[in-house]
């Protein structure tokens, strides 16, 4: 789902800056401005690591599937864990069936994992609307709050409001420090970039990102007091869902960001 940024026109020419309307054309933007590169990161020739965010100058050969590919490999390259299973169990088990903030939990909590925790692609999409840029050469500046979320975000599932502590538990990087998952869910992050574009180029900033994603299923009773407990000779709830986080490294949603070519 496209999500609506603040996009920013620049004009190549720096000296018609300060009279001329902007030259890259949103055709679905609410608003536009124009700035000149004064104090602004120079848009990079090769990817640029930002702490986490990974910022890829623009390319006529990349397409959505380019940027699922370039996160397949960094995940087999980083982001390698070592799986304590009896860990991870007993902690899910915790977080999905103990008391929560109101007083309801779980009783007689049977709970299954139907597939152990993996990290895998969240795939690209787009993070701004359709770009046109419609004079000899132009930049898009990106600068937003970005909201990124696992796969599974919007499932109804009892096993949603886990959050990350199982994982913490249950799952070690061993190759590169500065990993972790999000406490829940959905995590935002700031984006802050420049792209350079050239007269006819039509397409969207994309954004591919990383999740740990287990399935389970949690069978019990939904109980406030001890009597409910005792009444639960058989369970009254049965659901399956995913137990998901996003990926981070430094507190960061890890993450590739480039413009994408549609034309």
């Amino acid at each position: 789902m496209r999500k609506a940024l603040s996009l920013i026109a620049v004009f190549g020419l720096l000296a018609s800056l300060a009279s001329a309307a902007p030259t890259c054309f949103n055709s679905d933007a609410r608003q536009q401005e124009v700035f000149t590169h004064a104090g602004r990161r120079q848009p990079p020739t090769k990817p640029y690591d930002d702490g986490g965010i990974i910022y890829i100058p623009p390319s006529r050969s990349r397409k959505n599937t380019d940027l699922d590919e370039m996160m397949w490999n960094l995940i087999r390259r980083e982001m390698n864990t070592t799986y304590h299973e009896a860990n991870y169990k007993a902690s899910l088990i915790e977080k999905v069936c103990g008391e929560d903030e109101f007083g309801n939990y779980i009783a007689k909590c049977q709970l299954q994992i139907l597939s152990n925790p993996v990290i895998r692609v969240i795939p690209t999409r787009a993070i701004s609307k359709d770009i046109i840029c419609s004079t000899e050469t132009c930049t898009i500046g990106l600068q937003e709050s970005v909201s990124v979320s696992t796969a599974h975000s919007t499932e109804v599932s009892v096993s949603i409001t886990a959050g990350a502590k199982p994982f913490g538990i249950g799952m070690e990087f061993t190759t590169t420090l500065g990993y972790g998952f999000s406490s829940t869910a959905e995590e935002s992050t700031a984006l802050s970039y420049e792209f350079h574009l050239v007269k006819g180029n039509i397409g969207y900033i994309g954004m591919v990102n990383a999740e740990v994603s287990a399935q389970v299923h949690v069978s019990g009773c939904r109980c406030r007091d001890f009597i409910c407990e005792i009444q639960c000779t058989a369970p009254t709830m049965s659901e399956t869902g995913h137990h998901e986080a996003v990926i981070l490294q430094n507190g960061i949603p890890r993450s590739f960001v480039s413009f994408i070519y549609t034309n």
